[in-house]
């Protein structure tokens, strides 16, 4: 593949019914030229009908960006289901634990393939998988998404600290990136997860490998030609810069611990033995405790942070990080309203992510979309768009090329029915008959397709 990830350099034209703008109304009655997997053009079908070109009519529907699901646990798939929602985190993480480990590694691996399935059938172009043992990278090789794989890290031995950051960042190293295709990030698991010496260590090992941003890695990629000099150079350059998503502030258990040194989640830890003896409180939030370590100062992915105060949404505002919400875990948990007002006042980005399946119905983004919307009937119809695109993609460090349908970018769409009426997108198109996805393309090549 190419800098886009080109799966063809033949020109293709798709029509749709209806065409999304990220500024402006939608085109009506339009068509999407694509060439060596980006966007030629977006015209009017009459103009682009007749051109040297192959066409594909997708038909009566809404030619949407490709979604960026911003947090995934593909490994998980095949316990949808299998745990009644719940209040009880805490316990809820025992039974994953206990469950992950009685899995079988092929039963993994078909649970991250059917996963990987799921997202291309929903209009998932690009996501952020959260790695265990380079299982996900492995498995998914070959699958056309565009992924960024997180490769996770759980230790709370502070006698490891140094050993385990520098073996994370050597297992990284051994993955070759391409780019907009797969990049390799770091995902510390959570505050109550990780020792205060394990996240300044990958603070300091993390912050050696440069700080070049991934949209400034993309663009040299784009200018360095096909010579194998210039290939060499932008692989080097696409691991200069780690992308970094931690788990922060899921619960209220989670906050007792750090602010109080108590209750369940500190329980539930000593009881196996896992947190150390001696260990203090920091009695200060997670965020509060993770910016003290340094962890924050390179942009990332915060998920979840349905327990944040404003003072944490300001620390995650001032150092650039971006919140993905999960929906539809907040219900499966039944947790108290999220603040997403909270963090929007204080400057904080906010996107959408599907979780794992085992918190969830399943890794339907659209419906996520339609929870997001339901939850705060004050959000307009491009605001809740943008949740599944344009934001994700700007904080993966991807908002030059994907999360939007406009001239240059990657040819990543998504196709729905029923396309809408009127020329603005409105509300009420993701109420009820949900849409459908009939068709998820990527750099310009239809990699799923299903009948409305």
């Amino acid at each position: 593949m190419g800098s886009g990830g080109d799966m063809s350099a033949q020109a293709i034209s798709y029509r749709a019914r209806k065409i999304w703008r990220t500024d402006g109304p939608l085109l009506d009655n339009g068509a999407v030229a694509c060439r060596d997997g980006r966007i030629a053009e977006i015209a009017p079908w009459t103009e682009v009908r007749g051109k040297k070109a192959e066409t594909v009519d997708l038909g009566d529907v809404l030619l949407l960006p490709g979604l960026v699901n911003a947090h995934t646990h593909l490994r998980l798939t095949h316990l949808k289901g299998k745990i009644a929602p719940t209040k009880d985190f805490v316990g809820w993480l025992g039974k994953i634990a206990l469950r992950s480990k009685l899995s079988r590694r092929t039963t993994l691996q078909r649970s991250i393939w059917a996963g990987a399935r799921e997202l291309l059938q929903g209009g998932v172009t690009t996501a952020v998988e959260l790695d265990v043992d380079g299982l996900s990278t492995e498995t998914l090789r070959d699958s056309p998404l565009r992924l960024i794989f997180a490769h996770e890290c759980i230790d709370l031995n502070p006698a490891r600290a140094e050993k385990t950051a520098s073996k994370l960042m050597e297992t990284i190293a051994r993955y070759e990136a391409e780019p907009l295709r797969r990049q390799h990030g770091i995902a510390p698991h959570a505050p109550y997860s990780v020792s205060r010496e394990l996240w300044e260590a990958l603070a300091r090992k993390g912050g050696q490998v440069g700080n070049l941003s991934r949209d400034g890695q993309e663009s040299v990629a784009r200018k360095s030609g096909s010579a194998t000099a210039g290939k060499d150079f932008v692989r080097q350059v696409a691991n200069l810069s780690y992308f970094w998503t931690i788990h922060i502030s899921e619960s209220a258990d989670e906050v007792e611990m750090f602010t109080e040194g108590r209750g369940r989640m500190a329980r539930w830890l000593r009881m196996f033995g896992v947190l150390p003896r001696g260990w203090k409180a920091p009695h200060c939030t997670p965020v509060a405790f993770l910016e003290q370590t340094g962890i924050l100062a390179t942009p990332g992915i915060a998920a979840h942070c349905g327990c944040v105060a404003e003072a944490d949404a300001a620390i995650l505002a001032r150092c650039g990080w971006t919140v993905a919400f999960c929906p539809g875990t907040h219900e499966y948990f039944k947790r108290p309203p999220y603040p997403f007002e909270l963090l929007r006042r204080a400057g904080v980005h906010v996107c959408i992510a599907t979780d794992s399946a085992a918190s969830n119905t399943g890794l339907n983004m659209m419906e996520e979309l339609r929870r997001l919307a339901r939850m705060f009937p004050e959000l307009s119809a491009a605001e809740i768009i943008a949740a599944a695109t344009t934001i994700p993609a700007q904080a993966i460090g991807w908002g030059r090329d994907i999360g939007r349908i406009e001239s240059g970018c990657c040819a990543d769409f998504s196709a729905w029915s029923p396309c809408g009426d009127g020329v603005r997108l409105d509300r009420s198109w993701l109420g009820n008959p949900a849409p459908t996805c009939t068709a998820t393309i990527i750099a310009g090549e239809i990699v799923a397709r299903q009948t409305a």
